[in-house]
């Protein structure tokens, strides 16, 4: 199946709901696999399935939450929420410049000893030597105390202060791991509440509760790194020009090598193979972009599947009312692709002209919810009973007015 998602929010949606229903179905975690051409491309699912309890390991990259500078980063949200966090005031004070376990541990008592530890800690009385570097993270948060900041502001606040302490700290690699910030600076831009972020990010057990044991668990995975491996069922998300193939190719073989990637990720299946792509994407600054389709996926052989009256070569975007194709697999042996089947539903809201704020309405992966705001002629953000806020557009989102 090839399912065009209206964003990164819904991509990662139906691939977890995909994944829960083949779970009940009788599917094991270990039969299934998502991969996807680079590590941080799987950032938002790995918050989407978290959130629903589903147990996972990602093998060629880490984790969004096990990257010591992103660990660092999601201490500094994480006091704005709670400021008796006392885990997290211990590692933003080890960050500070010839600050030590010792001394950390004396300012941390000082703010443990107070209802206000930012108070607290723009008085503690530092020595000379590392006076500077506690007067700045003072400042930071007396920056940060504005009700009226979204999450995504807070972020470029947090990120000016910590830039400096990220290049001294990580000098031999911090461009390699800026990237990682820029991610984590698009999923929080999504956000309109600071304490949802801080809750779906903090859904990883501690590291002193991780065992390795032989429990059920999906894997996500590096193409690169799934090289020999063989599940029942795959999902390869992330289509879309620019990530697979990466924005770096250029024509020739660097293109042709990203076109064996695709056909290594595709053969990973043994039954069932999903393949997934955002039609439109957010920028930091909370503004949509559409993002096209892998030219890989335009240009499969009509030959290998049969089509519900238009050829896949023709969909350039997939726009409009053309929202899932279904096919399987073709391997080595020859096996071919069955029927597409072409979705579409007469009963989605097109427009804002007939829902309004507090109407009830039902969308097919996140399920119930109310519409809190109208931004738009097309454009709706609403409170889901269990994914919390998205922000929608109509043209894409599916959604209809609820029973």
């Amino acid at each position: 199946e090839l399912y065009n998602a209206a964003d990164a929010g819904e991509e990662a949606g139906f691939v977890a709901e995909k994944i829960s229903k083949l779970q009940e179905e009788g599917l094991a975690l270990q039969d299934m696999a998502v991969l996807f051409r680079s590590g941080f491309h799987s950032y938002k699912l790995e918050i989407e399935l978290a959130s629903r309890g589903i147990n996972f390991e990602k093998r060629g990259g880490l984790k969004l939450t096990e990257s010591a500078h992103i660990k660092d980063l999601l201490s500094y949200f994480r006091i704005l929420v709670n400021d008796h966090d006392n885990l997290s005031w211990n590692r933003i004070l080890l960050l500070l410049d010839k600050v030590g376990p010792k001394t950390a541990e004396k300012i941390l008592a000082a703010i443990r000893s107070t209802d206000e530890p930012f108070a607290a800690l723009a008085r503690y009385p530092a020595a000379p030597g590392w006076r500077k570097g506690i007067s700045q993270l003072a400042a930071m948060f007396q920056a940060l105390n504005d009700p009226a900041l979204a999450p995504v502001e807070q972020f470029e606040i947090i990120s000016e202060y910590y830039q400096p302490v990220f290049e001294r700290i990580y000098y031999d690699d911090y461009p390699k791991r800026s990237r990682d910030i820029e991610q984590l600076k698009t999923i929080i831009a999504e956000y309109d509440s600071l304490a949802a972020f801080v809750d779906d990010t903090a859904l990883d057990p501690p590291e002193s509760v991780i065992t390795e044991d032989n429990s059920d668990r999906l894997v996500l995975s590096t193409v690169h790194s799934a090289k020999g491996l063989e599940w029942d069922t795959v999902f390869i998300i992330s289509l879309a020009e620019g990530k697979f193939p990466v924005s770096q190719a250029l024509p020739g073989e660097q293109l042709e090598e990203e076109r064996r990637l695709l056909y290594v990720a595709a053969t990973r299946a043994k039954r069932q193979l999903y393949m997934t792509y955002p039609r439109e994407v957010m920028s930091v600054d909370r503004q949509f972009s559409r993002a096209r389709l892998s030219p890989f996926l335009a240009q499969i052989p009509a030959g290998l599947y049969m089509s519900s009256g238009r050829s896949l070569s023709r969909v350039k975007g997939f726009t409009d009312n053309s929202n899932s194709y279904s096919f399987s697999r073709g391997r080595r042996g020859g096996r071919s692709m069955s029927a597409a089947s072409i979705s579409k539903d007469s009963k989605k809201l097109r427009d804002t002209s007939t829902i309004a704020k507090g109407h009830a309405v039902q969308h097919p992966f996140f399920g119930r919810g109310t519409v809190d705001k109208v931004t738009g002629d097309r454009t709706v953000e609403v409170v889901f009973d269990r994914h919390g806020r998205k922000s929608l557009h109509l043209d894409y989102a599916k959604l209809e007015l609820a029973k």
